[in-house]
């Protein structure tokens, strides 16, 4: 059999419609009439709101919500699928729906990428239906890249901002928490004196004092809930008097 899927429909209605005992009722008017509307009711999907949009044009549709495609090309294509006729105004509202239907519409920074794609592809004489799937295969593999792109740059500019703090440390200058390497304490800078945070148990920190990076055991500030809480604090006490060791 076809693989066109409204012959198995068609197939099927008149199958069943054939299975009725009744040989005089096959041949009566109404029964036939209302097999009839039955069969243009499946072909046409007639049975929602959308009753120019049978299964073929649905599905062609909803594969493209997504893409940039020419709304008089995408109507031409529509109008060639069974159905009755449709209006460009029949294609908008229905995009429109998806588009609600799906919370989203098409990327506006791939609008030209994709109509390149589709200018290309329809002058070698691809179908719409191909040209969609291409297009949505050229968007996943575009956002990918751009993707990619903007991790790189992040990273670049972290790594910027990591060297920078390092360097504003160790020149001697105040700043904020800065880890180096891969090492778990923190160090930083207020007023011209050093502390370093270490995590310890139930998520807390500790602080101390200390005159160089190399030393454990300086001076003990405190434990705190975590870096916020450190930080007051040592935004007051390092203005303070420092007692003598």
């Amino acid at each position: 059999m076809s693989e066109d899927p409204r012959l198995r429909t068609v197939y099927n209605l008149i199958r069943d419609y054939l299975a009725i005992p009744s040989p005089q009722y096959l041949r009566e008017p109404e029964p036939i009439l209302k097999l009839s509307h039955t069969i243009l009711g499946a072909l046409d999907g007639s049975a929602g709101p959308w009753r120019k949009w049978p299964p073929a044009r649905e599905a062609l549709i909803r594969s493209a919500t997504d893409c940039w495609i020419p709304l008089e090309d995408f109507h031409e294509a529509l109008n060639e699928l069974p159905g009755p006729p449709l209006t460009a105004s029949d294609v908008k509202a229905r995009l429109l729906a998806l588009w609600e239907e799906y919370c989203d519409r098409p990327d506006d920074s791939l609008k030209e990428g994709c109509e390149a794609l589709y200018a290309e592809e329809k002058a070698a004489g691809t179908e719409l239906a191909a040209i969609t799937l291409i297009i949505r295969d050229w968007m996943g593999e575009e956002c990918g890249r751009r993707y990619r792109v903007e991790q790189a740059e992040k990273d670049r500019l972290k790594a910027e901002a990591q060297q920078l703090a390092e360097e504003t440390f160790l020149s001697g200058a105040d700043c904020k928490w800065t880890q180096f390497g891969t090492a778990p304490a923190l160090f930083c800078r207020v007023n011209g004196r050093m502390y370093r945070l270490d995590r310890v148990p139930d998520r807390m920190v500790e602080v101390q004092r200390v005159q160089s990076m190399e030393e454990t055991a300086g001076r003990y500030i405190g434990r705190y809930k975590g870096r916020p809480d450190a930080t007051k604090a040592i935004a007051y006490i390092a203005y303070q008097p420092e007692p003598r060791r």
